[in-house]
């Protein structure tokens, strides 16, 4: 179910793209951006949950769609970009160093 939802992200990023950038418009930009957050919190997820079975039961699911849910409508309500681009930057930044150490080990 995870890789589900981290593969619709994607499907949701590229839909988000074309409509920024066929619009230029501020809505499209939130339909670009936004997904990408969706994405960097359902891989984040799937790092974590990387077995078969849940380790954390079903609080960290609940805790990350929660913190992503307040993170987009905290950008969305005040529209400040550096918080997406904090938000995005230090995602991808943890994903790159969880892969890291899944690849060593």
């Amino acid at each position: 179910m995870r890789f589900q939802a981290a593969f619709i992200s994607i499907g949701f990023i590229g839909v988000g793209s074309a409509l920024f950038h066929g619009t230029l418009l501020r809505w499209g930009q939130i339909m670009d951006e936004a997904p990408m957050m969706f994405y960097v919190f359902c891989a984040l997820y799937c790092f974590i949950e990387d077995g078969p079975k849940p380790r954390y039961g079903t609080w960290l699911p609940i805790l990350l769609a929660s913190s992503c849910v307040l993170f987009v409508v905290y950008y969305l309500v005040f529209y400040v970009y550096w918080i997406f681009l904090v938000g995005f930057i230090s995602g991808v930044v943890i994903l790159v160093g969880l892969g890291a150490v899944k690849v060593n080990t």
